[in-house]
C-alpha cells in the first residue's frame, strides 16, 4: 500500500525552509527615529529596528526611504546619506543584524542563502560577514564563518546580490549578518547607498523576499521583543507629543516629591529591558510634565522594578508633586543584543 505524503508535514517543512531569519529585512520599523545623524567613532546605533549602524571615518544620515526596487513588494529601503567623509582612505559604514540564538539554533549545521537589493553612488564593494558569537548572544567578540567582498554596480541603480549555498556549523550561540559598504574613497559627498529585501534563509539558493514573521504585525511583534516604547510606532523618542504617555501617579503619604508608574509590556522581552523615560513635551530623558501644571520637572531618583513583561517605577521629582495635578512621563524599554 502506498502512504500518501502528510500534507501539514510538507507545509511545515516548506515554511521552515522559506522562512527569512533576518528580522525587519523589509525595514519597515524604525522606532526610534526615521533619520537619525551617525557620526564616526561613535558607538554602533539603531535607527531602523534589528539592524545596528557603524561608521569609520565618515559622517552620515541614516533614514526610512521610500526608494526601493521596482521588483520590490516592499515599501521601505535602509538609506546611507553622507555628510560628509573624515580622512582620507579607509572609509566603511554597514548594518548588522543580530539574530538571537533561540532563532539561529535552527540553522545549525544548515546551508543557508543571502540575499538582498542595494544600491551605492560611489561604494566599489559589499562586504558580507557572518559570524557566530563565542558567548551565547553576546555578539562582541565572534568567529567568522564567512567574510568576503564582492564587486558591486556604483550607478545609482538598484541591483541583487546573492550568496548561496553557505553551511554554517552550530549556530546555537546566535549569528551575525554584517553588510559593509566599502571604499577607500567611499562616499565623498553628499551620496545616496541602499539596501531593500534582506532575507537570510535555509538552503542551497535564494528564495523570494519574505518577511521574519507571517505578516507586518507579526514582524512589528518580533521587533518588539527587543525594544519598545510608549510613543506611537513612528514617532521618535524625544517628540513633541502627550499621545501615549504614561500617568505618574502622586503617592500618598508624606512624600511629596514621589510618584509611581507602571505599564505592561504589548510583547515580552527577550529578557529585563533597559528603561528610560522622556517628558512629553520637553522630551529630554530624565524629566517629565505636569500637565495640567503647565511645567517640566527633572526627575532626581528613579527605582525600577521591571520585569519581561512590564515594568513600575518609583520616580522622585526636583517639584512638589500635587495629587491634583496629572504628571506624564513617556518610556522605552531596551533589550537589544
Amino acid at each position: 500500500m502506498t502512504l500518501a505524503p502528510r500534507i501539514d508535514l510538507i507545509e511545515e517543512n516548506h515554511g521552515r525552509l522559506d522562512k527569512n531569519y533576518i528580522i525587519n529585512g523589509a525595514f519597515d520599523y524604525f522606532q526610534r527615529a526615521l533619520t537619525k545623524l551617525s557620526v564616526d567613532s561613535v558607538s554602533a546605533y539603531y535607527a531602523p529596528d534589528k539592524w545596528q549602524n557603524t561608521t569609520v571615518n565618515q559622517v552620515f544620515t541614516i533614514s526610512r526611504s521610500t526608494d526601493v526596487p521596482a521588483s520590490s513588494k516592499s515599501t521601505y529601503s535602509l538609506q546611507y546619506n553622507t555628510v560628509s567623509p573624515i580622512g582620507a582612505a579607509d572609509r566603511a559604514l554597514w548594518s548588522t543584524n543580530r539574530i538571537e540564538s533561540v532563532f539561529a539554533r535552527e540553522l545549525s549545521n544548515q546551508p543557508v542563502s543571502l540575499g538582498f537589493h542595494y544600491k551605492s553612488q560611489s561604494a566599489d564593494t559589499i562586504r558580507v560577514i557572518i559570524g557566530i558569537p563565542t558567548v551565547k548572544d553576546n555578539h562582541g567578540a565572534l568567529t567568522e564563518i564567512h567574510n568576503q567582498t564582492y564587486p558591486i554596480l556604483n550607478d545609482g541603480s538598484w541591483n541583487r546580490l546573492e550568496l548561496e549555498n553557505i553551511v554554517l556549523p552550530d549556530s546555537s550561540n546566535g549569528l551575525s549578518v554584517q553588510i559593509r559598504f566599502e571604499n577607500t574613497v567611499l562616499l565623498v559627498g553628499n551620496v545616496n547607498h541602499n539596501i531593500a529585501d534582506a532575507k537570510l534563509s535555509i538552503g542551497t539558493k535564494v528564495s523570494d523576499f519574505s518577511l521574519a514573521g507571517r505578516n507586518a504585525a507579526e514582524e512589528l511583534q518580533l521587533c518588539q521583543r527587543y525594544y519598545e516604547k510608549s510613543y506611537d510606532i513612528d514617532t521618535p523618542i524625544s517628540t513633541n507629543t502627550k499621545a501615549g504617555a504614561t500617568s505618574l501617579i502622586k503617592q500618598d503619604g508624606s512624600v511629596t516629591d514621589r510618584a509611581y508608574a507602571n505599564a505592561e509590556f504589548k510583547v515580552e522581552k527577550r529578557t529585563t529591558p533597559v528603561m528610560a523615560v522622556y517628558a512629553p513635551t520637553s522630551g529630554v530623558n530624565g524629566q517629565f510634565d505636569v500637565y495640567n501644571g503647565g511645567s517640566v520637572g527633572t526627575l532626581t531618583g528613579q527605582s525600577w522594578f521591571t520585569g519581561s513583561r512590564g515594568m513600575a517605577g518609583w520616580f522622585d521629582a526636583d517639584i512638589v508633586l500635587s495629587v491634583t495635578l496629572l504628571h506624564l512621563i513617556h518610556w522605552t524599554a531596551d533589550a537589544e543584543l
